[in-house]
């Protein structure tokens, strides 16, 4: 056993179990063997029978429920280390795998419980501080945490992970140079994990800087390139450096490797709109409807590719949907009044500027486009009273009226004559 010649432990366990099939020390050596082997399910076979031999011997369930835990069956596992910490309670290896049992099991107020037991036994154990910095981030209790992770450093300033793990709850908090430090020490400690570098491009990402953050997750795609997520986190480091075509390299790799990823086919057809290639990006609009039929973002962006193809009934049909889910959103009712009003199709345009102007009285744009179809429908005065208000709201508009044949019949008004600096 001490030179890991664990198939041959296992035969010679055997046959001494062969030889006295009540020996409970022989079945525990071989269940020792086997979980060395990581053969769990034969392991805990003959953990079992040892503990029925020897019911008091701590060390036997607490193997068991290591056993257990490796097959991911916690509640089993907890069952056994409760009956070792019964036998032996100032154990502070029990007290952590028992922490690690609740924690997997979300149990976290048991979770520190232990673990604090097990630092009260251990002080100097920067593992165990590890461990229950990440039950209390799990908790969201974010300082905590921190102060967790920090012991542990201090207490072992080798160990990339810790590093990484306070990274990740300064970046929950909003102290991104921080993180970044932190992610950066990490990979100075292990420069081959590429969620370090992952996590260190996103910090880069949320700062604005997205150059660094592409050097990262080249790094991260570097070791690790069937990730999706690194893919589309660059897709758009990308697309905010307006860098378009490469974003719909990465979007597209990172669908490749995650076929229903609906953001990705979100964010590509974001991109395709932005390229003005309006028939691709509603392909992908497609793509993502196909996983979530009501989701309204990509819904109102499908409309806006369809209306950018003068497809004015696709765009209208997708606008009236966004509406029956969504009737407070203002940019919907103005859009489907754009689409009425280049169809000349003047009362509904009317009646959704009025609704826009009703959902968001700041909407300049929904203001300035009611005053054109009021002058369309002759209503000369209420033109020029909306008109003037949206230049009070832009003063750009005054430049747009002054070119725009919509007002052209209300030259004759002095009001509106005025606005331009006539009398």
């Amino acid at each position: 056993m001490q030179q890991r010649h664990y198939g041959r432990a296992i035969t010679d366990f055997t046959q001494a179990i062969q030889l006295n099939p009540e020996q409970a020390e022989a079945y525990y050596q071989r269940g020792l063997a086997y979980a060395f082997q990581n053969n769990a399910g034969r392991a805990v076979e003959d953990f079992k029978q040892a503990v029925q031999l020897n019911p008091r011997e701590a060390e036997i369930f607490h193997n068991l429920g290591l056993a257990y835990a490796q097959q991911q069956q916690y509640e089993a596992a907890l069952e056994n280390y409760n009956q070792a910490i019964q036998l032996k309670n100032e154990n502070a290896e029990f007290l952590l795998n028992r922490g690690l049992a609740h924690a997997a099991l979300r149990h976290f107020d048991e979770a520190v419980a232990d673990f604090s037991d097990a630092l009260t036994l251990d002080p100097k154990n920067a593992a165990i501080y590890n461990y229950r910095g990440s039950v209390f981030a799990n908790s969201q209790q974010f300082q905590e945490a921190v102060e967790d992770f920090t012991q542990a450093i201090l207490l072992n300033d080798k160990d990339a992970s810790y590093y990484h793990n306070r990274g990740i709850i300064y970046m929950q908090q909003g102290a991104i140079n921080s993180a970044i430090e932190d992610f950066n020490h990490a990979i100075r400690l292990n420069p081959e994990d590429p969620a370090m570098y992952n996590n260190c491009a996103n910090a880069y990402f949320k700062q604005g800087d997205y150059r660094r953050a592409i050097e990262d997750y080249n790094q991260a795609l570097r070791l690790d390139a069937s990730n999706p997520a690194t893919f589309k986190n660059r897709g758009l480091a990308y697309n905010n450096l307006s860098n378009l075509q490469q974003a719909v390299k990465d979007y597209s790799r990172a669908i490749r490797l995650n076929p229903d990823d609906v953001t990705a086919y979100n964010y590509r057809g974001a991109a395709y709109d932005a390229l003005g290639d309006y028939q691709q990006a509603i392909n992908d609009y497609n793509q993502a409807l196909g996983y979530d039929p009501d989701d309204v973002n990509t819904l109102y962006n499908r409309a806006l590719a369809y209306y950018n193809l003068d497809d004015f009934e696709q765009a209208l049909q997708d606008l009236n949907r966004v509406l029956e889910l969504d009737p407070e959103d203002g940019t919907a009712y103005h859009n489907r009044g754009l689409i009425y009003y280049n169809q000349k199709n003047y009362t509904p345009a009317m009646k959704d500027f009025d609704r826009a102007v009703q959902v968001d009285s700041d909407d300049d744009d929904a203001v300035y486009h009611k005053a054109c179809v009021l002058a369309l429908l002759g209503q000369d005065d209420a033109a020029v009273t909306w008109l003037t208000q949206a230049i009070e709201m832009n003063v750009e508009k005054r430049d747009h009226a002054r070119h725009n044949p919509d007002f052209e019949n209300l030259w004759y008004k002095p009001a509106f004559r005025r606005l331009f600096g006539y009398q």
